[in-house]
């Protein structure tokens, strides 16, 4: 299951690294940036091991070193699998927007899901995260084990057929049995991709900014 960390930083120095890469754009560096309910995401893409460390002041190299040597060494609840080197890292900040506005894209991250394309992630929080502020879910793995298990070799199959279509799979996961996870900043979560997870809508005085650092497994 989720495994929790806390690093101790100093609030101001690392509220100036989440500034520093949302406002940021690098020469090549593949970004992607989207607006979509409330939230504003930007991705970044590498290309090898150490094209992260291009963009990364040198100050956090080491705690950023620190935090992928615990997510190789993550016990997934399911099949161990090689994971590769930091793909990608995602800059999010979150606002409240009103139910009425929400937009199809992106609404799937809304329910429980397991990721299409498997990756064991790095999430670490920027702000406090109380129920207002749009926390992420996590199932109950025991109780919808099986289900899971149907679900992710369907993926995978599907991902044959579909090719690049992918992202037209269906990953939802059903069941009532999910936890928020409240943090606090400078908290992390350790997860496997595949564990069902969610985001969650924002309140009217909620804010919400994460960093999520992305290692895809070999195979993906």
């Amino acid at each position: 299951m989720v495994k929790k960390l806390e690093i101790k930083c100093s609030k101001e120095d690392f509220e100036n690294l989440f500034q520093f890469l949302l406002k940021s754009s690098f020469k090549n560096i593949e970004s992607f940036m989207e607006k979509e309910n409330g939230r504003l995401n930007k991705k970044f893409f590498f290309k090898d091991k150490n094209e992260w460390k291009k963009i990364i002041p040198y100050d956090y190299h080491l705690m950023i070193n620190f935090l992928i040597s615990e997510l190789k060494n993550y016990k997934s609840p399911f099949s161990k699998e090689k994971i590769g080197f930091l793909n990608r890292i995602q800059v999010i900040e979150s606002n409240f927007i009103n139910k009425s506005l929400i937009s199809v894209k992106g609404k799937h991250i809304f329910s429980l899901h397991c990721d299409r394309i498997n990756s064991y992630k790095i999430y670490m929080c920027f702000s406090d995260i109380k129920l207002k502020d749009g926390p992420i879910f996590f199932a109950n793995i025991r109780k919808c084990k099986d289900q899971i298990m149907k679900k992710i070799n369907e993926i995978e199959d599907k991902k044959k057929k579909f090719k690049n279509l992918w992202r037209k799979i269906d990953t939802k996961i059903y069941t009532f049995e999910e936890k928020p996870y409240i943090s606090k900043f400078g908290d992390i979560f350790i997860f496997d991709g595949r564990e069902p997870h969610r985001a969650s809508l924002l309140k009217k005085n909620g804010y919400r900014a994460i960093i999520i650092f992305e290692c895809m497994t070999d195979e993906n």
